[in-house]
């Protein structure tokens, strides 16, 4: 985990550094909130459903006309367990997005992303201390420039979480995650 997280923060300061000499570097921060499905592979003990809400900070750089990359920690608390008696509800997660805008020649800017994710989530389990998710995601949204430096965004997200397998006594669970993502936020260029 300390090689991710070292990795990433070598690239987001690579990415401030390149980005400072062009001005196109940004930050932001999101407010999300999330609908998610749980689905266990290994005989649907946790089939359920759960909600989340949260907050993404981000660094970003736009590195081609209409093109942006973001790297980002996002915060994400769930409405009740992931695991069965065994977790809390905190997901901690780094990712980069891709996004594409579509100028409409106006301060109103529809987009388009792809993204990649890798969480953790504290067990209270001996034989396991987290558990891990890598995500998937496809979305977009609009943003609207209220100066020009300062942009307000709103989008919708589709995301796909693939979590550590683990047991339970007997039961196997082998969790899977889709999830709705709605979010609203700001964004400061620099």
């Amino acid at each position: 985990m300390k090689k991710i997280i070292i990795s990433v923060a070598l690239g987001v300061s690579l990415l401030a550094a390149q980005a400072q000499s062009d001005s196109k570097i940004y930050t932001g921060l999101d407010i999300v909130a999330g609908i998610n499905n749980f689905d266990n592979d290994m005989g649907g003990a946790v089939d359920k459903s759960n909600n989340s809400y949260g907050a993404k900070l981000k660094v970003g750089y736009i590195f081609a006309q209409d093109w942006r990359v973001q790297g980002y920690y996002q915060y994400e608390s769930y409405s009740s367990t992931v695991y069965p008696d065994k977790s809390n509800d905190v997901l901690n997660e780094l990712g980069v997005d891709l996004i594409r805008e579509f100028d409409m020649s106006s301060k109103f800017t529809p987009f388009a992303q792809v993204g990649l994710g890798y969480g953790l989530l504290d067990l209270s389990d001996n034989t396991l201390s987290s558990a891990e998710a890598g995500s998937i995601k496809i979305g977009g949204g609009a943003m609207y420039k209220i100066t020009p430096k300062i942009e307000a965004l709103a989008g919708l997200d589709i995301q796909y979480r693939d979590w550590t397998d683990t047991n339970v006594g007997f039961s196997d669970y082998d969790i899977s995650e889709i999830s709705t993502k709605l979010y609203i936020g700001m964004n400061y260029h620099f």
